[in-house]
């Protein structure tokens, strides 16, 4: 009984699939090379970025240093001002016995040292809180009992207030008051000098134009309430408005009352103190000692770099804040230089993993199309792969078993025939 011969169906060489050789060394390829310089670039930005704010910190400390101390040193001098002023002998004697001719030399002592002391008014307040004389002559008759810087100079020491808003000007105003004695030393009376606020607003405006671009600088009191801003350039009533006389953290109940009591804000607390909270920045103050640190500052979503420094003749701190960008755009130019070189690279990559592989799986899947003929029986199937490496040695190996294949069959055929 003959037997069918049966020819096996041929199936070629298998189709590449997406985790075929050529697509796991590209990869590999990518992924060695890749995560190295990620990681470096990574590693070299983060540290350059820590460094450049670091160095930020010292620079604002370094600013807000300078203008603390010339802050502390212009109320030196305004306290060494009115210090002077309570000796004057034409005060002295009116003070001591009030006559009219007396108030006529002491008002004129009064003006002049008004003038050389570039204050708003120096005035004599008597013991009873009422202004009597005064280089202003609206300031007369006027009852500043209830100002702290008139209590705490009639108990016999040279006083600085904290800002507040003039009663009698409406504008933001410093005072500085000392006693005026008399020959048996027992305090007479009280002397005091109006400044207006905006000397020392121009200071804090400076701190914030000798930083960096967008940066603010604010003089908060001990209760953490913003008494100077540098926004207030140029816009002085508008800042007023909306940032000065707003407290950084809650105001405590006591330091409340006596605001409004002493009605320091005039109608910017008449009954409480608004609230703009820094939390940062309020536990920056706790420091007795000048620090830095970031915070949120006002009217922007960035994070700052900011400094705290106090003050030595009164307890107030100044403080600076500056948008970190404004420091780090040298790591944000190396993170977009380094972006730019990483793509770059990684197409290289791509690239040469793409011709090594095909380099090595071309041939391979050429020796696995010969050998899928070769097994479907095309035994003179060519074999066009002449390396001198490992797949070279894969094509001489088939090319051999290809020669004996057909020696083989050439031998059985011989047989059949005899």
């Amino acid at each position: 009984m003959a037997t069918a011969s049966v020819t096996p169906a041929r199936v070629g060489p298998a189709k590449t699939g997406p985790w075929r050789l050529r697509t796991k060394m590209i990869l590999i390829l990518l992924l060695v090379s890749q995560i190295p310089l990620a990681v470096v670039a990574g590693f070299t930005i983060w540290t350059a970025r820590r460094a450049l704010l670091a160095q930020a910190g010292v620079n604002m400390l370094g600013i807000g240093t300078q203008v603390a101390r010339e802050i502390d040193n212009q109320l030196l001098a305004w306290r060494e001002d009115i210090l002077s002023a309570s000796q004057l002998p034409e005060l002295v004697a009116f003070a001591s016995t009030p006559s009219e001719a007396g108030g006529k030399s002491a008002v004129r002592a009064l003006k002049a040292e008004a003038t050389k002391a570039h204050v708003d008014s120096i005035a004599l307040v008597n013991r009873q809180g009422k202004i009597i004389l005064s280089s202003a002559e609206s300031d007369v008759n006027t009852d500043v009992s209830f100002r702290p810087y008139f209590i705490e100079a009639l108990k016999g020491e040279p006083y600085i207030s904290d800002p507040s808003v003039s009663v009698i000007t409406g504008r933001p105003s410093l005072f500085m008051s000392a006693p005026v004695r008399d020959a048996g030393n027992q305090v007479v009376a009280v002397i005091r000098s109006r400044l207006d606020l905006y000397g020392l607003w121009d200071l804090v405006e400076q701190a914030a134009q000798q930083s960096v671009p967008g940066t603010i600088a604010m003089l908060l009191d001990n209760a953490g309430i913003r008494i100077a801003h540098s926004a207030s350039k140029g816009n002085r009533e508008g800042v007023v408005q909306t940032l000065l006389y707003r407290a950084i953290a809650p105001v405590d109940g006591e330091t409340l009352k006596q605001i409004v009591a002493e009605k320091r804000f005039g109608q910017a607390a008449t009954e409480r103190v608004s609230v703009i909270p820094r939390p940062e920045v309020a536990s920056a103050l706790q420091s007795a000692q000048a620090t830095a640190f970031e915070a949120s500052a006002d009217n922007s979503p960035l994070r700052h770099q900011s400094s705290a420094v106090p003050l030595t003749q009164k307890p107030w701190h100044l403080v600076l804040q500056a948008p970190e960008p404004s420091f780090t755009r040298a790591a944000v130019r190396m993170t977009q230089i380094g972006l730019a070189a990483s793509a770059g690279f990684a197409l290289l990559t791509i690239l040469a993993a793409y011709a090594l592989a095909r380099g090595i799986t071309a041939p391979l899947l050429q020796l696995a199309d010969v050998a899928d003929r070769i097994s479907l029986g095309e035994l003179n199937a060519k074999i066009r792969i002449n390396r001198r490496d490992e797949i070279g040695d894969l094509a001489e190996a088939l090319r051999r078993m290809q020669v004996s294949l057909q020696t083989a069959i050439e031998r059985l055929r011989a047989r059949r025939s005899t």
